[in-house]
């Protein structure tokens, strides 16, 4: 299969973006961080799909790597910590003394606050 002039330019660009989103430092947006670490990952760890794009744009995957991988470098210093991961809201805690609803006796029933 022959690939036309018009496909390895849409290939050269996916590898163009990739290269574009990996070099941007990551910073305090959590999504826009998902986009960079999977361009940094696609670029820089061996997988088939890159290979493949590679070959449809008509470039080494090897030398493509490569060069991709020292412009990341580069740009790694200037990373910002990740944020922490937003906590989950915990379930309230139901304390012995609210068993006694289930069973029937409704006295002296202490909640936990919310």
């Amino acid at each position: 299969m022959s690939t036309s002039e018009d496909e390895r330019q849409l290939w050269c660009a996916v590898i163009g973006q990739a290269v574009d989103d990996a070099t941007i430092p990551l910073g305090p947006n959590r999504r826009r961080n998902m986009v960079i670490i999977n361009a940094r990952d696609w670029l820089g760890k061996p997988n088939r799909d890159f290979a493949e794009v590679c070959r449809l744009a008509g470039y080494e995957p090897d030398r493509v790597r490569a060069q991709a991988t020292k412009r990341i470098g580069e740009v790694t210093p200037r990373d910002c910590p990740l944020p922490p991961k937003p906590r989950k809201p915990r379930a309230p805690r139901i304390r012995k003394t609210d068993t006694a609803i289930n069973e029937g006796n409704e006295a002296n029933v202490t909640r936990s606050p919310l």
